[in-house]
């Protein structure tokens, strides 16, 4: 079996209950083992690692409880739901107070089943995807003077890295593929040679003046991306108060207003949901900014994504700050890479810088490599810092060995 494989064990000595949860499950991509007791499901877990576990409570032998315990003991635990009959709820709930995530009552009722299910196996992705960011930042040693030594040798080009010839050549890339200010350069060089002198007219043909203007356009669009980025700079953004309930809310307008992106590739988005409910909790901010810093993220991870993947945005609050992390598993590069090169960690939030060279005109994302800029830039003005790095795929199979992850962190206030 594939470590990916969405796995759940049932802990119930009912065998009545095989037939009817092997058809509920059936079409979906979710593989099911019974077992019938406490030590049975021990065992079982022992041997093979199980996502969700549904434990019946009135089992025999161990009871209910005691494998609870059990479970939540083991380093990699899983999500416990319980299963029970009518008039059982009040012992059920006591459950919880020990790391009981759900309750199914029986008979099952297909939809239902399949409904929770579901919903604990997504919070197991995101508990998975969480233990790997902890692992992750206790590897990550950052030495930001070592990376401003470089930024510094790569300007005064006293750089020996081979690998700064790819950020020279995509910064002059930046600025002359595709529309922009390289292309308004060769327009006018064109219309100069093909225009037609009529008296004091000119006579110019239209499809160049069409891309002289669309050109325009895009140099027109990155001036005044540069205005808002300073605006935002000599502005006090700390006007409203946003509980996470808020920006919660606002990433879904973003993934349903980006519906139709998300399906160009066949992608999918999960947006996680741990420990929004604290109503006292707000950052001070402006929710302007933040929604157009967010959907940037978003579009950028549907941009450098594998046909087909699942991207992870994890909303969730820490001692003192609230956390987004935006987590895609990347395509390969026109250089054969996967992901973000540890030196470029810090160099792709520069103005102009571009990972690839390759301009995707199908996502409407900032131009010219500004889009990190600008999101950097929203970020720092609410106190807070953007960071990026790679993180361990092991939750799909599409290619991809790693995540590329973008991990966002604001400051927050809590009002008594």
């Amino acid at each position: 079996m594939d470590g990916n494989e969405k796995k759940i064990l049932f802990v119930d000595d009912d065998e009545s209950i095989t037939n009817p949860i092997r058809s509920a499950l059936f079409g979906s991509d979710i593989f099911v083992e019974f077992v019938q007791n406490g030590m049975g499901a021990l065992e079982k877990i022992t041997h093979d690692f199980f996502s969700v576990v549904v434990v019946d409570l009135n089992i025999h032998g161990m009871d209910c409880l005691g494998l609870v315990n059990r479970l939540n003991s083991l380093p990699n635990k899983p999500i416990i739901l319980v299963s029970f009959k009518s008039g059982e709820i009040n012992s059920v709930i006591n459950l919880f107070q020990v790391g009981v995530y759900d309750y199914i009552q029986k008979p099952y009722r297909s939809v239902e089943l399949l409904h929770r299910i579901q919903k604990a196996l997504e919070v197991a992705e995101f508990r998975s995807i969480n233990n790997q960011l902890e692992t992750e930042k206790k590897k990550q040693v950052r030495k930001q003077s070592n990376l401003n030594l470089r930024k510094e040798k790569i300007i005064n080009g006293n750089s020996d890295d081979s690998s700064d010839d790819q950020l020279i050549g995509n910064i002059r890339t930046s600025l002359s593929q595709g529309a922009g200010f390289g292309a308004l350069v060769s327009l006018i060089k064109r219309i100069e040679k093909k225009a037609k002198r009529k008296g004091e007219d000119y006579i110019i043909d239209s499809s160049l003046m069409e891309s002289l203007f669309e050109n325009g356009q895009a140099a027109k669009r990155v001036i005044n991306l540069f205005e808002e980025m300073e605006n935002i700079g000599s502005n006090d953004l700390s006007e409203e108060l946003l509980s996470l309930s808020d920006l919660h809310q606002t990433l879904e307008e973003i993934l349903e207003s980006q519906r139709e992106l998300i399906n160009l590739q066949n992608h999918s988005v999960v947006l996680g949901k741990n420990a929004i409910a604290e109503q006292n909790v707000f950052i001070n901010g402006k929710l302007e900014y933040l929604r157009k810093a967010f959907e940037e993220l978003l579009l950028n991870a549907l941009k450098f994504s594998i046909p087909n993947a699942r991207i992870y945005i994890n909303l969730s609050k820490s001692p003192k700050s609230m956390k987004i992390d935006f987590l895609n598993p990347p395509n390969r590069d026109q250089y054969g890479n996967y992901g973000i090169p540890e030196s470029y960690e810090s160099l792709i939030f520069e103005p102009f810088f571009r990972m690839s060279r390759l301009v995707h005109e199908r996502y409407p994302t900032l131009d010219f490599g500004l889009g990190l800029t600008y999101v950097d830039k929203v970020i720092r003005k609410h106190n807070g810092h953007i960071k990026s790095f790679l993180v361990k795929n092991q939750l799909d199979d599409l290619g991809a060995s790693d995540f590329v992850h973008f991990e966002v962190d604001i400051p927050t206030v809590v009002l008594v």
